[in-house]
């Protein structure tokens, strides 16, 4: 009973992480989100350097 339970929430939490949008973090110079990892920012071409 516990497995019927835990089974479809645990299949339900990796979907989640599967499928969702990659993070968004601030630009060091126009604080507009960009995703963690760019080189550059999209909107202002400023290098993030890491």
């Amino acid at each position: 009973m516990i497995a019927a339970f835990l089974i479809p929430n645990f299949i339900g939490f990796i979907l989640y992480f599967l499928f969702r949008g990659p993070l968004l973090g601030p630009c060091g110079s126009c604080g507009k989100p960009i995703r963690g990892g760019e080189s550059f920012c999209s909107h202002c071409g400023y290098s993030q350097g890491s």
